[in-house]
């Protein structure tokens, strides 16, 4: 991916809101972890499809079709019920999730709006991550430094820990960088569907590691939101597609026609 230039001076700030909004969505999330199970945690997080709908339509005044408005009741109804019968629920852990899925929608929205002006998703990556860094270095050491020296590292050592932080920032890296080559090589559909897989196993998972009580309810309303946020996926792919073809097709014959729906 070849690098693209950018003045500092005329994107600073679009950077650094990207760097502060990434940064505080993955803070919320992971303080979140700390006071609910990460089943719970990605069953709020489904929420982010709602947050985007609601925050667009209100201060961006974009509309949208009767079906998307229809989705966010699944979600709406999945997360409530499952926060109802949450066993193990905790307020500041909810609030953490729910903080956390309302970031995520502003950085979708406004990560959006740069890239449909210059830069690729690679290359923001790349301008937003020395400032993501700086931002959070302050904030590590003054509220986890103490713990980690005093607590941390006598207990795993030094060499375990820095490879824990090792694995998890190799982890985090190639999570974006699969996020792009998913993109690229196959269709949006196609990284939304494994998006939603990734729910799905999250849950699962975190209920047969760290053995967390799920109710009937719970299962049941996690259920809802999870196939609330298929629906809202597939609306959005076939709006898409049908905006690629309202935009492309015309100018291309049968051939070229059938060739580019069929990759889309």
């Amino acid at each position: 991916m070849p690098l693209i230039e950018i003045s500092w001076k005329d994107q600073f700030l679009k950077i650094l809101l990207i760097s502060l909004l990434f940064c505080t969505n993955i803070v919320f999330g992971n303080v979140s972890l700390r006071w609910v199970p990460v089943s719970f945690m990605q069953t709020i997080k489904s929420s982010v499809p709602l947050f985007t709908v609601v925050l667009q339509r209100f201060f961006f005044n974009k509309s949208f079709s009767k079906n998307i408005y229809l989705s966010m009741i699944p979600i709406v109804g999945g997360v409530g019920l499952a926060s109802i019968s949450e066993v193990n629920y905790n307020h500041f852990g909810f609030y953490s999730a729910l903080a956390s899925s309302i970031i995520s929608a502003l950085l979708a929205i406004c990560s959006g709006l740069i890239l449909k002006q210059q830069l690729n998703p690679i290359n923001l990556l790349y301008y937003m991550t020395p400032t993501s860094l700086l931002m959070l270095l302050p904030f590590a050491y003054w509220s986890e430094y103490n713990d980690i020296s005093t607590k941390w590292w006598p207990t795993m050592g030094a060499s375990s820990s820095i490879l824990i932080l090792v694995i998890s920032g190799v982890i985090a890296f190639l999570l974006n960088i699969f996020t792009f080559l998913v993109i690229k090589y196959t269709s949006p559909l196609t990284y939304t569907v494994s998006g939603n897989l990734k729910v799905i196993f999250s849950i699962t998972i975190s209920i047969l590691i760290f053995r967390n009580e799920v109710s009937l309810i719970n299962a049941v309303g996690c259920s809802i939101a999870v196939l609330g946020v298929i629906w809202y996926s597939q609306l959005k792919h076939d709006e898409s597609v049908k905006l690629l073809a309202k935009n492309t097709l015309p100018s291309l014959d049968k051939v070229e026609k059938e060739s580019l729906i069929n990759k889309v």
